[in-house]
């Protein structure tokens, strides 16, 4: 069981529509968002914090072929219609523990934009961890939208 100790709201980091797209969906129902997790991991081959929007197969063949850079045997690309989906990429980066996670745990649409709260968790300092490093991924498809806003949210939490 895990006790959240500490909640802290980073940072609110909002990516247009790139590379020449035009407005992807502007029909996007208001309201609850739903998506499809494509990948979950502990570790992958992310260095550095990640918050991607994903509108081109080329583009997802890229990032998926970075997150699974160091795997022997990495999971296989799945299919997206990029034409009525996006890709959302997040990762923590390098932790020196293994207690480390990041999920999107919500996701809302006012009729063009989508807000994604995107949850990482670690160890409080009073923590036993082992010293196995990580680096947390998710990888999800959800609705094209035109501007996609990250909200971070870091928890501390300690295992029971």
């Amino acid at each position: 069981m895990r006790r959240p100790l500490i909640f802290s709201l980073l940072l609110a980091v909002t990516l247009p529509a790139c590379d020449g797209d035009s407005p992807t969906n502007p029909t996007l129902p208001e309201g609850p968002v739903t998506w499809t997790e494509l990948l979950s991991r502990a570790q992958s081959s992310l260095e550095a914090q990640t918050r991607q929007v994903v509108r081109t197969p080329a583009a997802f063949q890229t990032a998926w072929d970075e997150i699974l850079e160091d795997t022997p045997m990495p999971d296989p690309l799945p299919l997206v219609d990029f034409e009525t989906d996006m890709v959302l990429v997040v990762g923590s980066g390098e932790q020196t523990t293994e207690c480390h996670e990041i999920a999107i745990t919500d996701a809302v649409s006012d009729g063009t934009d989508i807000t994604v709260t995107v949850t990482e968790t670690g160890p409080t300092t009073v923590c036993v961890c082992d010293d196995l490093d990580a680096s947390p991924v998710e990888v999800v498809r959800l609705p094209r939208a035109d501007v996609v806003t990250f909200v971070n949210i870091n928890v501390e939490v300690c295992n029971d």
